[in-house]
């Protein structure tokens, strides 16, 4: 996990975002430290690796609807709904795993 910001109230929040799978691949890397503004949802920081890594934006995004195509997002272990877009805080994981298929 990210080194928390705590105890230094002026610096923004900072976060880890890990791909797997596939989303790796469309990141180009395995894992990233985003500094986010305070605030910040979960489909903010969705909607801003898209733009960065527009591959894995593809992966992640409808092109008509802009609405998610399936990827799954856990905040700290924690599956959750994209669209609800919790707040994240200082020092949270973020976790993309792209869907698999296979036979």
């Amino acid at each position: 996990m990210t080194t928390p910001n705590v105890g230094n109230p002026g610096k923004p929040p900072r976060i880890t975002v890990r791909y797997w799978a596939q989303a790796a691949i469309a990141a180009g890397t395995q894992s990233q430290v985003v500094t986010i503004d305070s605030g910040n949802g979960v489909d903010d920081v969705l909607r801003r690796l898209g733009t960065e890594h527009p591959a894995l934006g593809t992966m992640m995004f409808d092109a008509v609807s802009h609405g998610n195509r399936g990827v799954l997002v856990f905040v700290n272990d924690q599956q959750v709904e994209t669209g609800l877009s919790p707040a994240l805080s200082d020092g949270d994981e973020l976790l993309i795993l792209a869907p698999m298929a296979g036979g």
